[in-house]
């Protein structure tokens, strides 16, 4: 399966330099997860490459997956080697976090210049890879939803596979997210 992200959070499109793929795989024991993003060169986190709390602070692709309840995966993939996993009951409510991922990315420098959108031109992309145990997931997952953000606090960008209303950003609609089709 695969999800663009191609617009803003509120459903303007994206420049094509600022276009996001995930890509999802998986077989009897995990998920596999690719994906291809544009790099801003936002600060990485401070924290050692691996595990990361509070990785939405930073520059980073999601990936939201629910079940038919309210019990969803939340991934998130920054392009220094940084990764976080949550487990929720609930929207915002964790139940499980530190959940450990096979995750490698790789930073490249542009083919050639892009256009600036709204939010800044990237300086180049960054591609990652990461296996998802099916242990994470919520039973018999089913919905979906993608995000990029970033820029610092005060130009926060949010970029998203499918839109979320609201005044602000808010990724925890589950409501929006979109079917899972393999």
């Amino acid at each position: 399966m695969r999800l663009a992200i191609a617009c803003d959070w509120r459903g303007q499109p994206l420049v094509p330099a600022a276009r996001a793929q995930i890509e999802l795989a998986r077989d009897a024991d995990a998920w596999r997860v690719a994906f291809d993003a544009p790099y801003f060169a936002d600060p990485p986190p401070t924290a050692p490459i691996g595990l990361t709390p509070r990785l939405w602070e930073h520059e980073v692709i999601e990936l939201f997956v629910a079940g038919a309840s309210e019990h969803y995966l939340e991934l998130e993939f920054g392009p220094h080697g940084h990764y976080l996993a949550l487990e929720l009951s609930g929207v915002r409510r964790v139940a499980r976090e530190g959940m450990p991922l096979q995750y490698a990315v790789q930073i490249s420098a542009p083919a050639e210049p892009s256009a600036a959108g709204a939010c800044g031109a990237p300086v180049g992309r960054y591609r990652g890879a990461a296996v998802v145990p099916v242990s994470y997931l919520p039973r018999s997952p089913e919905r979906v939803n993608a995000y990029l953000i970033h820029g610092g606090s005060a130009a926060r960008c949010y970029h998203a596979h499918a839109a979320v209303p609201g005044e602000r950003p808010d990724f925890h609609q589950l409501e929006h997210f979109v079917p899972l089709s393999w």
